[in-house]
């Protein structure tokens, strides 16, 4: 196994969680934890997509579907994490 792989990944998880623990001890709510991060996120990667491959072809079938996986790939994720991180 390359441990060259695995970096990355702890750096980032330990990254999240000492953020989240942080913003938990300073009294920010989870929704704005996860709203703001997420708001970033989407005119991100909108912007990217449309450098690298141009106008989509179906653009509510993909609007419905960065919906989706947002939620279930970003925003349930860093709110779970920021709840945990703030259990006591």
């Amino acid at each position: 196994m390359n441990l060259s792989r695995i970096w990355p990944l702890l750096l980032g998880s330990g990254v999240t969680l000492g953020l989240a623990k942080a913003a938990a001890q300073y009294g920010v709510g989870a929704l704005a934890f996860t709203l703001w991060p997420t708001l970033a996120a989407g005119p991100m990667l909108g912007v990217i997509g449309l450098l690298r491959q141009g106008h989509p072809a179906d653009l509510p079938r993909l609007m419905r579907f960065g919906s989706v996986a947002g939620l279930f790939g970003h925003a349930l994720p860093i709110s779970a994490v920021f709840w945990l991180s703030a259990m006591k």
